[in-house]
């Protein structure tokens, strides 16, 4: 009788998964022939039956967002010819689960914890309380075993507040905004091990500036950040930097709509992709300006949302051949969606958006890796796009963080709840990075009701 009810629960649930299904092939007209051509639901990656190298495999052996299917047996999807990162073995171990800090200020503006990878160690970066002033506190985490360690990396008593971290040679490049100069500037210094270079002010105007990003192209890292003037206008500046942390050339002005929330930053072929959403008007657009590698715009830029219904969070994950974009979409004003869409090497953009979540779910918070450049993800169905956000089961109290492996066509591979208790319905956006030995990590933020936990997990997929 039992194993009868649950068969009988499993086709009920799979009826509510092929009408979300339906409603995202309207979406997308190219999958419309694949799912009148394919087989039963599919769970796992089925990468021995494509065409090899490159292409992620066939159309026939794709997995479309079936993927969301039952089938959690161990076996499920299993290919011989698997021998590194494995999607159906993707998962977070408890040992794999780090706080890095709290913080008793619940108004504080910074809600992400910024992540940046080398070959085997990722650099987590938060503002956090220390002796009654928030500091940006920065974290070294193993990408396969070791608990982390962490310094102080800015100093005085001021305020500090969302930082930014990127790799460079010898450590890493820190950013962040600060008041120790009367108004809110960016500031940017590097860390190598325990020590902290000389301190750079990257923005020079009177007035605030926030939301400072950074990333590394080639041997140089193009810094961005938001400048507020006169009448609240707020605009998108950016500079480059060596990696030694010294400003080189002149500041970039872009042109771009005002009420701009964090922009993210990404490399591209030739220089960099600036990712920003509006935020506060009527009708809100997700917009993409390509950079070259002094940062300095190149051509105009380009619109990505088609509803006009931007929710705030973005982030963009680029290789120099391809990559994808993700971000929040506020359907009537209450549902929130993650929508993805794909880029080339170049930034951009390609086939139109398309959302993750489906049915009854919400998500947002949502961060992007991309997998082709890493150890044991260049092949097949691995060949694709790692993507994190916080979900939110209608009627269901419970939040998870919800992992879904692409393929580098933008169909579902898998899609696995993390296990990972106590994930908060408040915070801001994830961050998911991928280090050069293929090993993924997510850092986030809880809000609880008198703090706000930071928190990191390793993501295992051996």
């Amino acid at each position: 009788m039992a194993s009868e009810l649950r068969a009988h629960t499993w086709r009920v649930a799979r009826a509510f998964v092929y009408l979300g299904r339906m409603s995202t092939l309207l979406r997308r007209p190219h999958l419309v022939l694949l799912a009148s051509l394919s087989a039963p639901a599919v769970v796992g990656c089925s990468c021995g039956q494509g065409t090899g190298e490159g292409d992620g495999g066939t159309d026939a052996a794709r997995v479309t967002r079936d993927a969301y299917a039952d089938d959690t047996s161990e076996d499920a999807g299993q290919d011989a010819g698997l021998t590194a990162r494995d999607p159906d073995r993707c998962r977070v171990e408890p040992g794999d689960i780090y706080l890095l800090g709290t913080d008793a200020d619940l108004a504080a503006s910074s809600r992400v914890v910024d992540v940046a990878a080398n070959a085997s160690e990722f650099a987590a970066v938060w503002r956090e309380q220390i002796e009654g002033f928030p500091q940006v506190r920065l974290a070294r985490i193993p990408s396969t075993t070791g608990d982390p360690s962490s310094l102080t990396v800015s100093e005085g008593a001021f305020v500090h507040d969302e930082p930014a971290v990127t790799t460079v040679a010898g450590g890493y490049l820190v950013g962040w905004v600060d008041n120790s100069e009367s108004d809110f500037e960016v500031f940017a210094r590097t860390v190598s091990g325990s020590t902290t270079g000389a301190l750079t002010r990257l923005s020079t105007r009177t007035g605030r500036d926030d939301s400072p990003s950074l990333v590394t192209v080639g041997e140089q890292v193009i810094a961005s950040w938001v400048e507020e003037r006169d009448g609240a206008v707020r605009v998108p500046m950016t500079h480059a930097l060596s990696a030694t942390g010294t400003l080189v050339g002149s500041a970039n002005e872009i042109t771009a709509p005002d009420h701009l929330g964090r922009p993210s930053l990404a490399p591209r072929e030739g220089g960099a992709v600036l990712l920003y959403a509006q935020s506060g008007v009527a009708s809100p657009d997700v917009s993409l300006q390509r950079l070259d590698a002094s940062g300095a715009p190149v051509g105009a830029a380009e619109v990505m949302t088609t509803e006009h219904n931007a929710g705030g969070d973005v982030d963009v994950g680029l290789t120099p051949r391809d990559g994808a974009a993700v971000f929040t979409a506020l359907i009537s004003g209450v549902r929130r969606d993650v929508r993805v869409r794909l880029l080339d090497g170049t930034g951009t953009p390609g086939m139109s958006e398309f959302a993750l979540n489906e049915g009854a779910e919400y998500g947002d918070s949502a961060s992007v890796a991309r997998l082709r450049e890493a150890v044991g993800w260049s092949a097949g169905c691995r060949d694709g796009y790692a993507v994190v956000y916080r979900s939110y089961p209608m009627g269901d109290a419970t939040t998870v963080l919800r992992l879904v492996l692409l393929d580098a066509g933008a169909d579902v591979v898998r899609a696995v709840d993390l296990a990972i208790p106590d994930i908060s319905n408040r915070g801001g956006r994830t961050t998911l990075r991928i280090a050069g030995d293929g090993q993924l990590l997510v850092a986030w933020t809880d809000g609880r009701a008198d703090r706000v936990d930071m928190r990191a997990a390793r993501i295992r997929c051996d």
